[in-house]
């Protein structure tokens, strides 16, 4: 049955109702999301229409951020798995800026916090809050339920430092293993084995690991694409050990153990500089310093863009060398 007063756009993922109010005059609202999302906001709007609470051209003028970032909530970063992550710079967004109008913060302002943050905390913690201002009003500028401009333009922002790669020797990993408690030892060594990031660990199942064919399945990655992981044969051994089953999960630690067991041997080691994001590195570092090539470490690590995985390339012993030696006969050797 045809839904009268919805239009839906499957090609750009939007939807519009139709509706006209007491006047007869008519309206229009498209924005991001699915026909079930429509028939809720089609059937508030005819509700306040009847209830003489519709004020389309107010509310487009009067949004708040408070109300702009709640819908920036339901829409979009709900159904993201970065949602958890972000929820706490919403709420402290929230806090700072309230339910003073959209319409009624300044660049100047956006530009205050943005330098608060910095002094207070970090660039790449203020440009993350900024980034967050910015996805918020501009959700609402395309879902056309704000006409206004958006502040953030304009705003001046402090380049980030480039990412820290540092990584565990050989003889750093002998001490942590050493040091670190006995509960936390098989998966340090699983980290340090597979690059695999703390998350993707702690949802390994034993129906993950196929010991037969020494492969590891990652089916919930953070790129979102499936990929597969190598199984050494000391980690086979390691894995072994433990006693597989045929469901459950690998590790039963929660991330406060892994985190207090892994300062703490980093503590008794004597290692600084170094967090549990560094095995991962540790991982690709030694993997490029031991002959491995770029794009198997791509796949392997599931970067989706290889500019991240070029960042161990100078670590390997042949780089560059080896791929300039297939021009080597271009011309014939002088006599």
């Amino acid at each position: 049955m045809k839904n009268i007063g919805i239009k839906v756009n499957k090609e750009k993922g939007t939807v519009t109702i139709d509706y006209r109010d007491k006047d007869k005059r008519r309206h229009r609202e498209t924005f991001v999301g699915n026909i079930t999302f429509a028939k809720e906001i089609l059937a508030k709007r005819k509700a306040q229409i009847a209830e003489g609470k519709f004020f389309p051209d107010r509310h487009k003028h009067k949004l708040t951020f408070i109300e702009a970032a709640d819908k920036y909530w339901e829409i979009h970063l709900s159904k993201k798995k970065s949602g958890p992550k972000l929820k706490s710079t919403i709420k402290l967004l929230k806090a700072h800026f309230g339910n003073k109008p959209l319409s009624q913060i300044t660049t100047e302002d956006i530009q205050e916090y943005y330098n608060y943050k910095m002094a207070k905390a970090s660039a790449p913690t203020a440009n993350r809050h900024f980034t967050t201002i910015n996805a918020i009003i501009n959700k609402v500028i395309k879902l056309k339920i704000y006409k206004g401009d958006n502040p953030c333009v304009g705003v001046a922002k402090q380049k980030e430092n480039p990412p820290r790669n540092n990584f565990l020797s050989k003889a750093q990993i002998k001490d942590m293993l050493l040091c670190i408690a006995e509960r936390s030892k098989a998966l340090f060594a699983f980290a340090i084995y597979t690059g695999m990031r703390r998350g993707e660990i702690l949802r390994v199942d034993w129906e993950d690991v196929d010991l037969e064919n020494n492969i590891i399945h990652i089916y919930e990655s953070k790129s979102g694409y499936k990929r597969e992981v190598p199984i050494a044969p000391t980690l086979k051994q390691i894995l072994l050990s433990l006693n597989p089953q045929k469901s459950g999960k690998v590790f039963n630690l929660s991330t406060k153990q892994i985190e207090f067991d892994f300062n703490h041997a980093l503590k008794q080691a004597g290692i600084t500089g170094i967090c549990f994001h560094s095995c991962r590195h540790t991982f690709a570092s030694h993997f490029m310093m031991n002959g491995g090539s770029v794009t198997d470490l791509q796949r392997i690590l599931g970067h989706s863009d290889l500019k991240l995985t070029q960042r161990y390339a100078h670590l390997s012993p042949t780089y560059l060398r080896k791929s300039i030696e297939v021009v080597n006969d271009l011309i014939p050797q002088l006599q």
